[in-house]
């Protein structure tokens, strides 16, 4: 059996924008991503910056580093 092509992961989300969040692994991280909305689902209220899960592509969270 595989790895699932969709990952969920626990982020900090920084900020966000219309097509955007800007999430770290957590608050203190010195990596920020921008991660566009549309390969992002974001579980709970993503305009309240703080900890929230996101799921997303594997492949995705491994090009950004966050997998």
């Amino acid at each position: 059996m595989g790895r699932s092509p969709i990952i969920d992961l626990e982020v900090y989300i920084h900020h966000q924008t219309e097509g955007a969040i800007l999430v770290s692994s957590d608050d203190t991280a010195g990596e920020k991503v921008w991660l566009p909305k549309s390969v992002v689902e974001i579980n709970g209220d993503p305009t309240i910056p703080g900890d929230a899960e996101i799921s997303l592509p594997r492949s995705y969270a491994e090009e950004k580093g966050l997998a």
